[in-house]
């Protein structure tokens, strides 16, 4: 990345490289209160980037019409799974009204691995945690990069096949 001070004293990044996503549209793909399209009786994915410095947390839904919405994502700082976790339940407990009665756990493929310090992984903390309908998954980059930018340029039903909360895009 580039940087250069310009008038009026503001840092602006000036980007170099490969576009990774280019089907991406900000104009097709942002929506704003897409929150307010949870469907209760559809279940709310939770995609988790596990660490202590930086884990994320993505939360999405699959419509009627086959559709990614992607509703929310956080990002902690130097936090333990524990309280990142519950950290992500306040957070949903706040954006959304209505009652989610179905939650599945999409965990990195190093959610089964134990460390000298603990004896527990993370796949043991989210089963304590009552968070036990999971897939543990290995994610090759390349693959996904390819997949995303499938998914960005298909339209279903007149709409993208991905759509996300603005509020949350420049995280994603």
């Amino acid at each position: 990345k580039a940087w250069r001070f310009s008038k009026g004293g503001k840092f602006i990044i000036n980007p170099k490289g490969t576009i990774v996503y280019e089907d991406y549209d900000e104009t097709r793909h942002l929506v704003d209160d897409l929150i307010q399209q949870f469907d209760p009786l559809r279940s709310l994915y939770r995609a988790w980037d596990l660490g202590y410095d930086k884990p994320a947390c993505v939360g999405f839904q699959i419509d009627k019409f086959n559709r990614m919405l992607i509703l929310f994502s956080l990002l902690g700082n130097r936090i333990q799974l524990n309280n990142f976790i519950d950290m992500v339940q306040g957070h949903i407990e706040g954006i959304i009204d209505v009652p989610v009665l179905s939650v599945h756990e999409i965990l990195p493929h190093d959610a089964n691995r134990t460390y000298d310090v603990s004896p527990n992984s993370a796949a043991d903390i989210f089963r304590h945690k009552r968070l036990d309908s999971m897939d543990v998954i290995y994610v090759n980059a390349e693959k996904s990069i390819l997949a995303a930018n499938k998914l960005f340029s298909l339209q279903r039903n007149g709409k993208p096949a991905v759509m996300m909360d603005s509020q949350y895009a420049n995280l994603l």
